[in-house]
Order: C-alpha cells, then structure tokens, then sequence
C-alpha cells in the first residue's frame, strides 16, 4: 500500500462515517424505523455492486489499492451491509450452497453474537 492511500484512508473512511450520519440523522423516524440506515444500506449495495461491476470492466484488480480506498474505508464506513451483499452476489454467481449457508449463518450468527456482546457487558 503506498503512502498517499494510507493517508487517504481516513479521508475515505470520514467521508463515508459523515454521510451515513447526516443520511440516517435526517430519514430514521423518531419512532424508531431505521428508514435512513435501510436507504443507506440499500444505497451502499448498489453502490458496491457498480463498482466491482466498473472494476471488472476495465480490468482493475479486485483487492487493490483503490478497491480497499473506495469500497473497503468508503462504502464501508457508509454502509456495513455492501460487502455483506457483494460477497453474497459472488458467492451466488459460483457456488449457490455456498452463498445460502453464508447468508444463512450472517442473518443468524451476527444477531445472535451481538446480542451476546450486549448481555456480556450490560448484564447486572
């Protein structure tokens, strides 16, 4: 990784933090419907889906340097499901059983290990 991505990182990894806050602060309703954190998730999958779609066009590497900026400190500062969804996309396209036990274990596991995490620390 070259010193200009390293420092463009955090500018990357903001930006996207910033959006999400002022995109989720303004549409999530006081009572409590996540509409803003939904469009953003919805937002962020399209997102990342056009980009690996662009990178595989003009033959960019997956995985490099500008797909870590832009996807990986970007969109995943914006958005936590887009990778989620991308790696699910690619699952699919190669290994169906595959894609089914990732999507699977995701939408049950990380629930379920969050609300370990939560009861670990808030527990009385």
């Amino acid at each position: 990784m070259n010193a200009l991505v390293m420092l463009a990182v955090p500018l990357a990894a903001a930006a996207g933090g910033l959006l999400r806050w002022f995109i989720a602060g303004r549409l999530d309703t006081p009572q409590g419907l996540p509409v803003g954190t939904w469009l953003v998730n919805l937002t962020g999958s399209a997102a990342i889906g056009a980009l690996a779609g662009g990178f595989a066009r003009w033959q960019i590497p997956l995985y490099g340097d500008a797909w870590l900026l832009v996807a990986g400190a970007g969109l995943g500062s914006f958005t936590t499901v887009s990778a989620f969804a991308l790696h699910t996309v690619v699952l699919f396209d190669h290994q169906l059983r595959s894609a089914a036990i990732y999507v699977a274990a995701t939408m049950l596991l990380c629930p379920l290990a969050a609300m370990a995490g939560f009861l670990l620390v808030f527990t009385p």
